[in-house]
């Protein structure tokens, strides 16, 4: 935190998840970053009906939070089971990465997928002495990392550019000129170069939207009620080219606090 002026602060924070120091020290710039962060700009004026503006840039870059699968392709197959060939019998083999920074599928912290950033801005008022009005907006990339480098057939793990993408490949995989090598049961790391939102398709969203908080204080403590509406619209939406569409999402909620 950084209070550079009378009520603005500059705020960040970097997640560290791998970070080779012997690459860095040979000026190997480019080179197996796994991190996260975020940096944004707080302005909060004394007086008025502006109460803050905030401005701020996530990014999370290939591969973080992800973690090499067991290349035991059984391992996770009771909750991910594969298909049925011929002979009746299950394969277990593009299920997802269970041991990465997930929780019921989901990501823990930062809602964003590897290989993403986000700029966001929020400007809140105070319109009456129980209500806040704030208004927002985002814009937001996702591209999948192991996009042209491993051929993501179901003898080769599970390569979608998500949380459970370890980017690691024990099958054929593509060079940095896209020459193919490999074997099943090669092994190649795909996070030697980085590759940050470089890919020919990329999912793009813009979106912009407000939220109503209403306070009611009481004898007994105060009640909190919000309504919040957003408009987002995507380009190539799962990663599907030409997939664009628009998005509505309404929210309602309230609290209690005494």
């Amino acid at each position: 935190r950084w209070s550079f002026a009378r009520n603005a602060k500059f705020l960040g924070q970097l997640y560290v998840d791998d970070f080779h120091f012997n690459d860095i020290i040979r000026l190997h710039i480019n080179s197996k970053y796994k991190l996260a962060g975020e940096l944004g700009l707080v302005w909060a004026p004394e007086r008025g009906p502006l109460q803050s503006v905030s401005v701020d840039y996530t990014a999370v870059l290939p591969y973080m939070y992800t973690h090499m699968r067991s290349l035991d392709s059984s391992t996770y197959g009771d909750r991910y089971p594969g298909q049925v060939d011929s002979g009746g019998t299950s394969t277990y083999t593009r299920q997802p990465n269970y041991l990465d920074y997930s929780h019921a599928g989901r990501n823990l912290g930062v809602d964003l997928d590897p290989n993403s950033d986000r700029v966001t801005i929020r400007t809140t008022w105070r319109t009456h002495p129980s209500l806040d009005i704030t208004l927002l907006g985002y814009f937001s990339r996702h591209g999948n990392a192991s996009e042209n480098r491993i051929n993501n057939s179901m003898d080769e793990g599970y390569h979608d550019g998500t949380i459970f993408d370890d980017g690691n490949n024990d099958g054929e995989w593509k060079d940095e000129s896209g020459g193919t090598h490999g074997t099943s049961g090669d092994y190649d790391n795909n996070y030697d170069y980085l590759r940050f939102l470089i890919q020919p398709f990329l999912e793009t969203k813009l979106a912009g939207g407000a939220n109503l908080s209403w306070r009611l204080p009481t004898p007994i403590g105060d009640f909190t009620f919000n309504i919040e509406y957003l408009a987002e619209y995507c380009w190539n939406r799962n990663l599907v080219p030409e997939n664009n569409s628009l998005v509505h999402y309404w929210s309602i909620g309230g609290s209690y606090r005494y």
